[in-house]
């Protein structure tokens, strides 16, 4: 359970972390700063894999390079977006554009039947992402 609230703090530091950057304006750090935070996350996965005695195939490896090379390519592209739209127009955009990403990925491509409950958790969750933004 530790482990768990761990990674969704980082994951909302990650996020802080680009608003930081954009009202500070430090956006000619952007590369810089996006660089850091990834080898601090290296750095902590390393601590990791030592602490737990881990060890990984060439494929988990590679997988996990590539991942953590779209994630890079991600928060740069929202780092960038930061700099020509407005905050409350980028952050909805990647909070809630998920959500419709795979309800539609689900319907169209899965076959997956939404549910009137289904329905309702998309609903509740775009317009979480609507009372966030707004208030």
């Amino acid at each position: 359970m530790g482990w768990a609230i761990l990674g969704f703090v980082g994951n909302g530091l990650a996020q802080f972390f680009q608003k930081y950057l954009h009202a500070s304006g430090l956006g000619s750090y952007q590369a810089t700063a996006l660089i850091v935070m990834y080898l601090a996350g290296v750095v902590f996965a390393a601590g990791l894999v030592v602490a737990f005695h881990g060890k990984f195939t060439r494929k988990e490896l590679a997988y996990g390079a590539l991942v953590g090379i779209a994630s890079y390519a991600g928060n740069f592209a929202v780092l960038h977006a930061l700099g020509y739209l407005p905050s409350h127009t980028v952050f909805p955009l990647i909070v809630g554009g998920p959500i419709l990403v795979v309800a539609v990925w689900a319907r169209l491509f899965e076959g997956e039947r939404l549910t009137l409950s289904k329905k309702c958790g998309i609903a509740c969750g775009l317009l979480s992402v609507v009372l966030l933004t707004v208030g």
